[in-house]
């Protein structure tokens, strides 16, 4: 079972579930980042948790992240150190 740390926020009426990985998810194939990011968002509604998975990654001292395009503008506002900060659970995967 694998466990992340999420800080679920809302902005604008959107629930978004802020999931900050490890850099070395900067380095997976689109596919690969896709698949994983499927994997957490049926994990979150598993868990009855509302919002969007969004994955969030330093790369060159700078936060990187998958979101729906309409929805960058919201996830931009967050700095990595603000995500940190908003940690305010877990979400556990069962490994599949």
């Amino acid at each position: 079972m694998a466990t992340f740390r999420i800080a679920q926020v809302e902005e604008e009426g959107v629930k978004l579930l802020l999931v900050p990985l490890e850099r070395k998810f900067g380095t997976l194939t689109d596919a690969q980042r896709a698949q994983f990011v499927a994997r957490l968002q049926a994990c979150a509604q598993s868990a009855r948790l509302e919002g969007t998975v969004i994955p969030v990654w330093e790369d060159s001292n700078r936060a990187q992240f998958i979101a729906p395009q309409k929805w960058h503008g919201l996830v931009r506002k967050y700095s990595l150190l603000k995500i940190y900060a908003s940690i305010s659970g877990e979400l556990e995967c069962t490994n599949n």
